[in-house]
């Protein structure tokens, strides 16, 4: 059986999809002009406002947003998607619990 299948976002160099056989929340926002912030799952000990303005002050460090997205407790993957140079930063729980394939 085939898993669902539903695209997040697209344009001539990006197509984010995702494919799920069980629901999880997705969570698709603009957060500044030129970030799209994308979370698949759930996270537990932080607000979604605090994750936004850490994402919009931070945007640059990801070294940064790695070592912040590790430490949260959740089920995610998050994508940062920049607008400007149609680039997407990838991240998820530290135990990979949804799957992510590319």
């Amino acid at each position: 059986e085939l898993a669902d299948k539903k695209t997040l976002f697209s344009n001539e160099l990006i197509n984010l999809t995702v494919k799920y056989k069980y629901y999880y929340p997705v969570l698709f926002k603009k957060i500044s002009e030129t970030i799209l912030f994308v979370l698949e799952g759930k996270i537990y000990d932080r607000s979604l406002s605090e994750i936004e303005n850490i994402i919009v002050n931070r945007f640059e460090d990801t070294d940064f947003l790695e070592n912040l997205f590790f430490d949260l407790d959740g089920e995610f993957n998050i994508f940062l998607i920049n607008l400007k140079d149609s680039t997407v930063n990838v991240f998820s729980d530290h135990l990979n619990r949804l799957p992510l394939y590319y």
